[in-house]
């Protein structure tokens, strides 16, 4: 979001939603929903039962913290995305400690068809492993489809510099993913 009139239009939303005008709240959260959605879904390896309660925790977190947005740090979809990606590690890690302390009655047999080679929970998993600056590496590479440059022009990085945190993150996260499994 660089275009000036684009912060202030979302600074005078802010002002009128954070002043309990509901079409102001609404205008944000319209313009918001389907990239946070869209990112949400990704985050959680395209689990639905877990993006839906991501997407549920993240928009009562940011109706919340609402006085807490900066138009001038980010655009809104993006400070929501960065919500959805805390919602999403901690809700994360909540089921793998849940996991840990129950085992089932029975044994439950394996699915006669084989499941697709990337088992959406345990992407979700492997990325709530991820430190912050590598889960945003992987974010902006494969699910805003960011080049290399562009990238680096972001974040205010030379290319090499990006070349080499994205090897890092993908390293982490196929390192995580393997242990997961």
């Amino acid at each position: 979001m660089d275009d000036p009139s684009d912060r202030t239009r979302e600074r005078a939303l802010r002002a009128a939603a954070a002043g309990g005008d509901a079409a102001a709240w609404r205008a944000l959260f319209d313009g918001a929903f389907d990239t946070v959605h869209s990112y949400a879904r990704w985050r959680c390896g395209g689990r639905d039962d877990l993006t839906d309660e991501v997407i549920q925790e993240t928009w009562l977190t940011a109706a919340r913290k609402l006085r807490s947005f900066d138009p001038a740090r980010s655009a809104f979809a993006g400070w929501v995305c960065g919500i959805a990606a805390n919602v999403a590690r901690s809700l994360v890690r909540k089921r793998l400690r849940y996991a840990a302390r129950v085992r089932p009655l029975v044994a439950v047999p394996e699915p006669a068809c084989p499941e697709p080679d990337a088992d959406p929970e345990r992407v979700a998993l492997a990325l709530a492993e991820l430190p912050p600056r590598y889960e945003l590496a992987l974010r902006m590479k494969y699910f805003d489809r960011l080049s290399v440059g562009e990238m680096a022009a972001a974040g205010g990085e030379s290319v090499k510099a990006v070349e080499s945190v994205l090897a890092r993150a993908r390293q982490a996260f196929r390192e995580a993913y393997q242990r997961i499994g």
